[in-house]
């Protein structure tokens, strides 16, 4: 069972709910805390979890020329 928790703009839980089809209930797997400071999400599997932080980018034309290695630091704890 994986469990997501996101922290950060709507546009961001929608998306990450979107993709991983996690449910809000029955059973809970996605929570969601809006934040205009944070971008970043825990993805966790047992025992396993990963902390992803995204880098918010304002600018379109950057963000879409930037590498994934620039836009995201990955955390396994």
């Amino acid at each position: 069972d994986l469990y997501i928790s996101v922290e950060g703009p709507p546009c961001l839980g929608d998306v990450l709910q979107g993709l991983t089809h996690a449910r809000i209930a029955n059973p809970p797997r996605f929570t969601f805390y809006k934040s205009s400071k944070k971008m970043e999400s825990v993805w966790s599997k047992g025992k396993e979890k990963l902390v992803i932080k995204t880098l918010c980018v304002p600018d379109k034309d950057i963000f879409l020329n930037m590498k994934d290695e620039d836009l995201f630091d990955i955390e396994q704890v």
